[in-house]
């Protein structure tokens, strides 16, 4: 029954009535008892116990209960299902009425006794544990969790993490053909992550004669960049680090390890290495180019000397257009000045 106190109060009693006689007079005995929070506490045990079936049936990782079966020496050899949430049946593809009440070796035939041994592990010494593994029975890969949940008993709360080892073994294979392809890159390549060396290929080693990677990994790049680019190539590495944007060619000069300058042409793009942003450089050593050059413009230099110096005339014309006359062909053709055959039709 439910009393009323006061306008604000409500008690819950528990009411019972007998007949009994008193100097033959009959009356009728009332006892009552405050069962308030009695009533209260079996409202708050349904409440969660309520709220524990929802997110029994709600969770998105897989359930289950099991009874670990033991044989006359005591060691784990099976186990029988007591309970499974819907996930359990989502995840596995096992319908919860083919599941509960049978042996682990009837539901999965052939399952791996590692899984056996793991869980009995668990009711044997109290202690949870967390794994990862296969299942060749159900063709997925699973991360459990599982802990001990009464005398004989467990529960492992599981997930499919098939799509993510597949993407793992995706992306070291991805990594190992690009190690395979940057490795054996004629071309000097190596990844700096915040100023820092954090990756050579051989070549690079070479471009700097390095006789490992342990002596530059871990340093700043600009010890081994001239100090005529340090600001160039700060501004470079802020364009690649913050704005996420590749750098064009440029040619800068670096440092081996013994200090002496080689001339580079130098390209990169940003590049997230370890989870750190970046950038992959490429470097080419251009230092035949530059003797190249550096030859091409002292034989013309020669040439130009030569040219000077004879006494044939010598113009040169593009378009009909004169574009170069030396002193003779001025002298020939009475011009005080180059600039008055410069620019103008002759023959």
């Amino acid at each position: 029954a439910v009393v009323r106190r006061s306008q604000e109060l409500m008690l819950d009693m528990l009411v019972s009535t007998a007949r009994v006689k008193v100097a033959d007079q009959d009356f009728v005995l009332v006892t009552m008892s405050d069962i308030t929070e009695r009533v209260q506490a079996v409202a708050a045990l349904l409440a969660s116990e309520e709220r524990y079936r929802l997110l029994f049936e709600e969770m998105t990782a897989a359930f289950a209960l099991h009874e670990m079966i033991f044989d006359e020496n005591g060691k784990p050899c099976n186990y029988k299902f007591l309970k499974v949430n819907p996930a359990f049946e989502r995840l596995t593809g096992l319908p919860a009425g083919d599941v509960v009440g049978r042996r682990v070796s009837e539901v999965i035939p052939g399952i791996d006794d590692s899984w056996i041994a793991r869980y009995g592990k668990v009711v044997l010494t109290g202690k949870p544990v967390q794994f990862d593994d296969y299942s060749s029975q159900l063709g997925k890969y699973f991360e459990v969790r599982a802990f001990r949940a009464g005398p004989g008993q467990f529960a492992s709360v599981f997930q499919d993490i098939t799509e993510r080892k597949r993407a793992a073994a995706a992306l070291s294979e991805s990594e190992a053909n690009f190690r395979l392809l940057v490795e054996t890159a004629p071309e000097a390549i190596f990844i700096q992550t915040r100023g820092f060396f954090t990756y050579l290929n051989s070549t690079a080693l070479k471009l700097f004669q390095a006789g490992s990677a342990e002596e530059l990994i871990g340093r700043p790049l600009t010890d081994r960049i001239h100090p005529d680019y340090h600001d160039v190539a700060r501004e470079r590495s802020r364009i690649l680090n913050e704005e996420k944007q590749p750098v064009p060619a440029m040619e800068q000069i670096y440092l081996r390890m013994d200090g002496s300058p080689v001339p580079v042409e130098v390209s990169a793009v940003p590049f997230k290495y370890q989870g750190d942003n970046g950038a992959l450089v490429f470097a080419r050593d251009i230092t035949i180019r530059k003797k190249a050059e550096v030859a091409l413009r002292e034989s013309e230099e020669r040439h130009r000397r030569i040219v000077e110096a004879s006494s044939d005339a010598f113009l040169l014309r593009s378009g009909g257009m004169v574009i170069y006359a030396n002193p003779a062909a001025l002298k020939l053709l009475r011009a005080d000045h180059p600039e008055d055959l410069i620019g103008k039709q002759y023959l």
